[in-house]
């Protein structure tokens, strides 16, 4: 099931809210959030978050999160930290982001399948930080500013 919780400002409003989401929701949908930077600390249980047409411009997800699907799109989004120990997240898609470059802490994500960030102003890929990620099989880096790539210096049977 579906979730969608919109124009929700944590700071002022608090959690309450997040207490009355069903028990049956697969898929979070929050859509302009009113928030500068959100922790999905708070949305903990969840299994799909999906953040949309908002401000925010960081985003934390620590290791304890149940999330195996994050998305977040058409956000002035320039940072985006992973905690280490997070084995559950399986696809991440950003697009239509403000970020600059791939985050450096995405080696945290040892389950990572799919990677998509697409249409943001990211003009350099270090191709290392994927090197890691055994069982990352589609990366999707479209309709992105990219002018460099940085190759691993290790052997090429290392990466």
């Amino acid at each position: 099931m579906l979730c969608t919780i919109k124009k929700w400002a944590p700071s002022e409003e608090g959690t309450f809210l997040l207490a009355h989401i069903p028990n049956d929701t697969l898929i979070l949908k929050l859509s302009h959030l009113r928030a500068n930077t959100f922790n999905l600390a708070t949305l903990d249980k969840i299994m799909a978050i999906e953040i949309e047409r908002s401000p925010v411009k960081k985003v934390v997800m620590p290791s304890s999160t149940a999330t195996v699907r994050l998305k977040v799109s058409r956000t002035y989004l320039s940072d985006i930290a992973f905690v280490a120990g997070n084995g559950r997240l399986n696809f991440l898609t950003i697009t239509e982001s403000r970020l600059k470059t791939i985050p450096s802490t995405i080696v945290h994500l040892l389950a990572l399948e799919t990677v998509t960030i697409t249409k943001s102003p990211i003009e350099t890929i270090n191709l290392c930080l994927f090197s890691k990620l055994t069982r990352l099989y589609e990366l999707n880096l479209c309709s992105n500013k990219i002018l460099f790539l940085q190759l691993p210096t290790t052997s090429v049977g290392d990466f």
